[in-house]
């Protein structure tokens, strides 16, 4: 049977405009020593013998007509030729020609006519190693969830043994009359369904005024964010970068001051937008707003499709000037989103999406984004900053060696930037995406990463 889009799922496909993208990319690179390099025919025939273990990247989309109902996925067998290119870089561009190609894979859409995904081969890294660039749609999966795909790709040893190939069992598409009539039962249980989800958010309201009223860690509210010279609408261009630190240090600096990883990511980006924003002379007297995805998934549910993902939300607090003191606020910021989070219930996003037929989003977000009204309001955040953990393991693609994985997520008007990191087998990578003519000097907002965290080292007495 196919199987149809939660509320969220589909809120991701309809909300994507002519200049907001929403699919992540993931950033795969290998080492230069050891085996031969990979081929793009060794990818294709690779992705043949794993495609029927990857129920995700079988998914084709059904569109209801006029939008009258969540959308359905069915289940095809991809072509590999259709999904995977090569490109050969130039070795003289080296780290910012690999950037730049992130950003062209980045600023287009995928194509709605086939499965929502395409991967790149690159050679021509300046270390004479490999990259396999993924772009994967958000409504098939989130962050965490596509992890999974890109692992089940991968191998955790250099020389796995043989796979059996799992046959792909392709599903027909429904029939018209078919997705219309369950789009009218959608329709009439709807009031029982806003009901329901009405008392729910009654119910998280009450708990969050009571969660103000007693002593509590400092919480962050949307639509208090200050604005930026970087807040409005952004075009389809895309800037991008990539950091990196070591997992080791970070983690000492977090068992120095007795704060989590998580906390020190954030006191890392505070730091370095502090800094860019000092240069810029931008630098508000209020802490910035920064929306953070929660993962709802259980250890049972890792490799599943579609969107188990609600979000908290926690100041940035570039106001101040003291790298430790700062550590301490995000630590505070951190926990107060969380009560926060577990106040409103982890769910409710989901529920209440669920209530919004696509036709309306569609054109909710053609009107908000063709009549520029991100200009007119407080931005409801600054930004958005992602942590996810990988495996701490070390993994492999046809013998090669990965060495580090990097993801970069959507922007939206309002929301021009997203910071995401990632841990796997010793390393942190950062990656930094923006538009470019909100953002035009990405380079120097992340070349103030290193300095950044070398001053909560040395507040922390980590170093020693």
């Amino acid at each position: 049977m196919p199987r149809q889009l939660s509320g969220l799922d589909a809120t991701f496909l309809e909300a994507e405009t002519a200049t907001a993208f929403m699919h992540g990319v993931g950033i795969i690179r290998f080492g230069a020593a050891g085996h031969h390099p990979i081929t793009v025919e060794d990818l294709r025939d690779h992705l043949r013998q794993r495609l029927g273990n990857l129920e995700p990247l079988c998914r084709q989309l059904v569109t209801v007509p006029g939008g009258l109902d969540q959308p359905w996925w069915i289940t095809v067998a991809p072509d590999p030729e259709d999904h995977v290119s090569h490109v050969r870089l130039a070795a003289s561009r080296g780290r910012r020609g690999f950037e730049h190609l992130c950003e062209v894979i980045a600023e287009s859409p995928l194509d709605r006519g086939r499965p929502l995904w395409h991967l790149w081969l690159v050679d021509g890294l300046p270390d004479g190693g490999q990259a396999l660039v993924v772009k994967i749609h958000h409504s098939v999966s989130d962050g965490v969830g596509a992890l999974a795909i890109v692992a089940g790709i991968l191998d955790t040893e250099p020389e796995p043994p043989d796979q059996e190939p799992v046959e792909v069992e392709v599903e027909s598409a429904p029939d018209t009359a078919w997705m219309l009539a369950r789009a009218a039962a959608h329709r009439a249980r709807w009031p029982i369904d806003a009901a329901r989800t009405a008392l729910e958010i009654g119910g998280s309201l009450r708990h969050l005024v009571q969660l103000g009223r007693d002593p509590h860690p400092d919480m962050a509210v949307p639509l208090s964010a200050p604005r930026l010279a970087m807040s409005g609408v952004v075009s389809a261009q895309r800037a991008v970068a990539i950091r990196e630190l070591p997992m080791d240090r970070v983690k000492a600096v977090a068992h120095a001051s007795g704060a989590k990883v998580n906390d020190v990511i954030l006191a890392v980006l505070a730091g370095s937008l502090r800094r860019w924003l000092l240069d810029r002379d931008d630098l508000p007297d209020q802490a910035l707003v920064a929306a953070v995805p929660v993962s709802l998934r259980t250890m049972e549910e890792m490799a599943d499709a579609g969107n188990k993902v609600s979000a908290c939300f926690v100041h940035l607090d570039t106001q101040i000037s003291d790298p430790l003191e700062r550590l301490h606020a995000c630590s505070e910021t951190a926990a107060g989103g969380k009560a926060a989070h577990l106040a409103v219930g982890p769910h409710v996003i989901e529920h209440f999406t669920s209530l919004v037929f696509p036709n309306v989003v569609t054109a909710g977000m053609k009107a908000y984004s063709g009549m520029g009204l991100a200009r007119l309001h407080p931005p409801a955040v600054n930004l958005v900053v992602s942590n996810v953990a990988g495996p701490p393991w070390a993994l492999y693609l046809k013998g090669r060696h990965l060495t580090s994985l990097t993801a970069l997520g959507p922007i939206f008007d309002g929301v021009p930037l997203d910071v995401t990191a990632v841990s796997y087998a010793g390393c942190l990578s950062i990656g930094y995406i923006t538009c470019p003519e909100r953002v035009p000097d990405l380079q120097s907002l992340a070349d103030h990463t290193q300095a950044a965290f070398d001053e909560l080292v040395e507040a922390t007495g980590a170093s020693a």
